[in-house]
């Protein structure tokens, strides 16, 4: 069974009805022991043992989003690339 993960009152019989999220709803869980798994966690293991390319790999797969999120506070984008380094 799929659920909205949005507030109740945007939603219709589980999808959203407004709002940027618009029609999407929370993927299904196969059951309620299955594990967790973190994408990231094999290179954040790699980086920690040392791997100088596992740690290049994170900051290329993360620094336009960490620019973008610090860019949305600061408002500036010299101050928000100095921030992201």
């Amino acid at each position: 069974m799929r659920r909205c993960f949005c507030e109740p009152f945007l939603c219709v019989g589980g999808w959203r009805t407004q709002g940027r999220d618009a029609g999407r709803v929370e993927p299904e869980v196969s059951s309620p022991s299955a594990p967790i798994v973190d994408p990231d966690s094999a290179m954040i293991q790699a980086v920690l043992d040392g791997d100088t390319q596992a740690y290049r790999g994170l900051v290329e797969r993360y620094e336009r989003r960490i620019y973008h999120v610090i860019y949305g506070v600061v408002r500036n984008q010299e101050d928000a690339h100095e921030l992201a380094q």
